[in-house]
């Protein structure tokens, strides 16, 4: 029916084609400030570890991005599952998240899950939309539709690419995957006509 699938849309229709990942423009970012997963104040961690668990899916193997971004539905419903996948990758696994204030401990176990060994673990992980926008809150995985990249100590954000062809929009930026291997991303409008007009001009 061409609906768009973007965040709270209640669209039904969910898949590569339809889905637009929520681009964050209406929250205002520090871009100097590292904020590390971790769960809320007052939050025991013991209450966490029991919380948080990895989702028997029937398999071992990594679930293909695609699959995740059709289930988006089922995952708007259930509320308590969110896809995760590393920086820039686009495999991942699902985790069982009862509880919205344990976001460092649902980091962990989705770090433990995708094979992370366990000298990473102990510096920090961050946790990011698929539009590259940091989660700090359980609303913010909610916006990114219980989609999230998991980061590294130090790492810098990279752009999964989800499959050739994919678009998607940051504000007026729009990027289209051309390649995976090497990973090659066409960015149009990231230069304003006032913009150009003030490189030609110098």
């Amino acid at each position: 029916d061409g609906e768009t699938c973007s965040a709270n849309s209640g669209s039904m229709n969910c898949s590569v084609n339809t889905w637009m990942p929520y681009d964050g423009q209406d929250v205002e970012y520090e871009s100097n400030k590292v904020i590390y997963a971790h769960n809320f104040e007052g939050t025991k961690a013991a209450d966490c570890l029991g919380a948080v668990s990895m989702y028997d899916s029937g398999s071992s193997d990594q679930i293909p991005v695609q699959i995740a971004i059709s289930s988006i539905p089922v995952l708007r419903t259930e509320k308590n599952k969110v896809f995760a996948m590393l920086n820039g990758q686009n495999k991942g696994v699902y985790v069982q998240m009862d509880r919205p204030d344990c976001l460092g401990t649902f980091a962990f176990v989705a770090a433990q899950a995708l094979d992370v060994t366990d000298s990473f673990l102990l510096h920090g992980l961050r946790l990011f939309s698929p539009s590259g926008r940091p989660i700090s809150t359980w609303e913010q995985v909610i916006k990114a539709d219980y989609l999230v990249h998991v980061l590294l100590f130090e790492e810098q954000w990279v752009w999964p690419g989800i499959e050739v062809g994919f678009e998607w929009k940051l504000g007026p930026v729009k990027m289209t995957t051309v390649a995976l291997r090497p990973k090659v991303i066409l960015v149009d409008n990231i230069v304003s006509d006032e913009d150009i007009a003030t490189i030609i001009k110098t």
